[in-house]
């Protein structure tokens, strides 16, 4: 839903406001923006995550977590508003280097790849 921005004369969704503020004003400090996550952003970030890549350490895919996609976007949206959702444990993979050396790569589970993209700016 698009909202009257104090930045400028521009409509902007209530995320992008709370993105230009992080940027503008470095001070803010940010509690809680859950009030902005609505079911419609989370359906729409999940149709945008791609399916083909890696699982997190609780095996889901993203077509195992659309089997249920409403169920599953209304429990995490609930567990989002009252403050009890707890990103998991990322899964490390060391990746090779050119040089022979490795780097290490997290690898999150579905439902947090989720959650990154509906509050990413």
């Amino acid at each position: 839903m698009p909202v009257q921005s104090d930045y400028g004369n521009q409509k902007t969704t209530k995320l992008e406001g709370i993105g230009k503020r992080a940027r503008f004003r470095k001070d803010t400090v940010f509690n809680n923006i859950g009030h902005v996550v609505d079911l419609d952003l989370l359906r729409e970030c999940y149709r945008q995550l791609d399916g083909k890549k890696a699982v997190g350490i609780d095996g889901k895919t993203k077509a195992t977590y659309g089997k249920k996609l409403k169920e599953n976007v209304e429990g995490l949206l609930a567990r989002i508003r009252r403050n009890a959702y707890k990103p998991q444990a990322s899964r490390l993979v060391e990746i090779p280097k050119e040089d022979g050396s490795t780097r290490p790569l997290a690898i999150s589970c579905f439902e947090d790849k989720l959650v990154q993209q509906a509050v990413k700016f």
